[in-house]
Parts: structure tokens; C-alpha cells; sequence
């Protein structure tokens, strides 16, 4: 049925009208309008559509917002060129491991590598050829350390590894490694007819003698 071009809603009741001796004698018709009552159904339906759609918006906005923060989070760890960690991440997230091994002496060291010459290549090759020099050391030695080391670019053409559970010999025997790995990765000069050969310099910091370490009150110093 409609009234006013909306449709109208009717719940129909049959009841029998019998006499004294139970004979059916006819029946009692009642219609009872539940139009509103529906309405007010499909609107709350639809509104919870509606928030539901909202709420998978704001998860979707959530989740992106955290990719988002990961993301700057990890560019504000990482340097641009090498995609190595920054000096940043080394102090703000390796001295508290580092303080952590020297109180439960837990033999760990640190390479401190710098790139011989480099200046000489910028001057000579450009900046081009010495941001390639910087991505391809940054590589070679990322391909000659163990994938619990961790690689930072500390500064300029420095370079350091942190090597957990890594005593001075070992941690010696890794350095040969990273040296041989650098040097052996010759970069091609577009404008020359050679190969630009990379030598680095490595020192190696190790911690095994705790009787004699001392943790300096700004960890930074390390």
C-alpha cells in the first residue's frame, strides 16, 4: 500500500470469532502500521554501513600514516647515497647495546673504515664518480660482513661496522675480508679509458678485557 508516493508498512492479524459451541463464525482484521518502525530499521542500517565504510577509511588512513612514519623514521636512520645507517642510528641505537655488552661482558668490536685518497678523487673525477665510489665501497663491504653486522656511513668517506660477539681475531679476519672485497671492486670512469681502484684504511676497536673497561658517562665517546 502507499501513501504520499512512500511506501507503508503493515503488520496483518487474523483472529476467529467463534460461538458458544466453537463454531468459526467469522474473523477480527487488524493492520497495524509499522512504517516508522521500519524506517527507523533501514536507517540505522545504513548508517552503520556508512560507519563501517568510515571506520575501514580511518584504518586504511592508519596504516598508511604508519608506513609513512616507518618510512621517515627509517630515512631519518639512513643515509640517502650508501642507504647504510646514519651516525644517528649508530648513537642513538647501538651505544645502549654496547653499554649492555660491557656490563654483561659480552666480547664485541668496531671497524672504523676510511676510503684512501678520496679527496684526490672527487678533485680529479668529480663528485659523480665520488658519490659512486661512496655507493659501490658501501656495497662491497655490505656483501663481505654477516648479516648480524651492522654497516654505518659515520661521516664523509668513514665508514664504521658494529661486530656483536666478535673477539679481536676474529673481527681481524673480517676486516681482511671487507679490505679485499673493497679493493678488488673496480669502478669504471665514463670519461677515462681505466678503472678507478679503491683502497681503505681499517682500525679495529675490540672489547674483550672488561677488567679494564671502563663505560665513559657519554656513551657517544665510544
Amino acid at each position: 500500500m502507499e501513501r504520499d508516493n512512500n511506501i507503508r508498512h503493515y503488520i496483518l492479524q487474523s483472529s476467529p470469532i467463534v460461538d458458544s459451541a466453537l463454531v468459526p463464525i467469522g474473523h477480527i482484521l487488524t493492520f497495524q502500521d509499522v512504517s516508522q518502525e521500519r524506517f527507523y530499521v533501514k536507517e540505522m542500517n545504513r548508517q552503520n554501513v556508512t560507519l563501517q565504510e568510515r571506520n575501514q577509511a580511518l584504518d586504511l588512513i592508519r596504516q598508511e600514516l604508519s608506513e609513512a612514519n616507518r618510512k621517515l623514521e627509517e630515512l631519518a636512520l639512513t643515509d640517502s647515497l650508501t642507504n647504510c645507517y646514519n651516525r644517528r642510528y649508530l648513537t642513538q641505537h647501538l651505544n645502549h647495546e654496547v653499554i649492555t655488552n660491557i656490563q654483561y661482558k659480552t666480547p664485541f668490536s668496531l671497524l672504523l673504515l676510511d676510503i684512501d685518497y678520496f679527496k684526490a678523487i672527487n678533485d680529479r673525477y668529480g663528485h659523480v664518480i665520488g658519490d659512486e665510489v661512496l655507493v659501490r665501497t658501501a656495497e662491497a663491504v655490505k656483501q663481505s660482513i654477516r648479516s648480524t653486522d651492522i654497516l654505518t656511513r659515520y661521516g664523509g668517506e668513514e665508514f664504521m661496522i658494529y661486530l656483536p660477539h666478535t673477539e679481536h681475531d676474529l673481527a681481524n679476519q673480517i676486516a681482511e675480508r671487507v679490505r679485499t672485497a673493497v679493493e678488488s671492486n673496480h669502478i669504471m670512469v665514463d670519461h677515462e679509458i681505466m678503472q678507478v681502484s679503491i683502497t681503505i684504511s681499517i682500525g679495529i676497536l675490540s672489547f674483550e678485557d672488561f677488567e679494564v673497561v671502563h663505560v665513559p658517562d657519554n656513551p657517544e665517546g665510544i
